[in-house]
């Protein structure tokens, strides 16, 4: 009861080569007149990028407009080989911008990605923008107005998931409310302060190469790994709501579960360097087999285990009612679907997730790295 408190409290797209080429042509160039022409300090972006075609163009599209002004920017974007049309989208782009530059990922993983772009990069400053995000006009500038401001090597902002279609609505709620993910960087909608990580942000370049490069063997979980490199060497990380990005969820509610089951594998694989929120789930799932168990014991009468039968239902119930509950706040954006399908999304996120970690730890993950 106490880890479910704590954890409130704390598409697909499938589309051809065609359509997406055809949605970013005639608006590939971008109007110099957009741009500060003022000499800033040079700031490189690095995009890690594979199979984005339906993404691709509005991530570069809306770095070219920054406000920071494309002449102080280098884009580097790393495609993982990518057979869907998004090469094609990018190299047009830099075709038409000599600012934007294409590099080839092989081995396809997003570390890999990272340590290729920091390698090529020549600002003093480093972002990390996914092709699956679309920063705000000025998030670069704003970036760097507070890094200068601050005393933290790394500086971002909260991040606005967005779905589409029934069921990207409805997971998008799902991973923008606290019930679903804590207090993160995906529900500190207006607040601003040091945090322990941070999606998609700009870092100085020392302090990265004193962390060392990305772990390429961490398929997923390698924002957190750095960062909590950073923050071990004497590194601090600050949150600022002026900062902004919109993420773009899946919209498939198998692939939805199916992403969560492997975040949670991961996890397993660093388990002692994440925090309490990120283990809650797996924490939620115990807590669940838990109480199967002690119904099994009590049908059977096996004596002492009568006492924490009441208990464990009261645990279930609570989850069924905040789960419900925050379904009611989903219904208010989305429809009364989801006070159907909401308790379910969570239900399926949560378990799945614990389920990824148990799996993860039983399996070794946490030897291995």
């Amino acid at each position: 009861m106490l880890i479910l408190m704590f954890q409130v409290l704390s598409t697909d797209v499938n589309a051809s080569l065609v359509n997406g080429m055809s949605q970013f042509k005639g608006s590939l160039r971008v109007d110099s007149d957009m741009h500060n022409n003022e000499q800033k300090t040079l700031v490189s972006v690095i995009v890690p990028s594979r199979q984005e075609v339906a993404y691709i163009g509005n991530c570069l599209k809306a770095l070219i407009r920054q406000t920071y002004g494309l002449e102080n920017l280098e884009i580097i974007v790393v495609d993982g080989m990518s057979a869907d049309g998004t090469r094609e989208i990018i190299a047009e782009y830099a075709r038409l911008h000599k600012e934007i530059k294409l590099f080839d990922n092989k081995l396809k993983t997003t570390p890999i990605a990272m340590n290729i772009g920091i390698k090529q990069a020549k600002g003093t400053y480093i972002a990390r923008v996914d092709a699956h995000t679309k920063p705000s006009d000025n998030f670069i500038e704003q970036c760097v107005k507070v890094i200068n401001s601050t005393d933290a090597e790394v500086v971002g902002g909260p991040i606005e998931t967005i779905g589409e279609g029934f069921w990207g609505k409805q997971i998008a709620y799902v991973l923008s409310s606290v019930f679903g993910v804590g207090q993160s960087f995906r529900t500190m909608d207006s607040c601003s302060g040091y945090v322990d990580t941070l999606a998609f942000g700009l870092y100085k370049r020392e302090v990265l190469e004193k962390a060392g490069p990305h772990d390429e063997k961490l398929t997923r979980g390698q924002d957190w790994d750095i960062n909590q490199r950073i923050i071990a060497n004497g590194g601090r990380i600050y949150l600022d709501s002026s900062i902004r990005s919109v993420w773009y969820c899946a919209n498939n509610p198998i692939k939805f579960i199916i992403k969560s089951f492997l975040d949670g594998y991961w996890i397993a694989a660093i388990f002692e360097k994440r925090s309490f929120r990120h283990l809650a789930p797996f924490f939620y799932l115990l807590s669940f087999v838990g109480l199967a168990l002690v119904c099994y014991w009590r049908r059977h009468g096996l004596g002492p285990w009568r006492y924490v039968y009441f208990p464990f239902w009261s645990y279930a119930l609570l989850y069924v009612m905040v789960a419900f509950f925050y379904s009611l706040g989903m219904a208010k954006r989305t429809g009364w679907h989801a006070v159907i399908v909401g308790p379910f999304l969570y239900a399926s996120f949560h378990f799945s997730r614990g389920l990824g970690t148990l799996y993860g730890l039983l399996s070794g993950m946490w030897l291995k790295y």
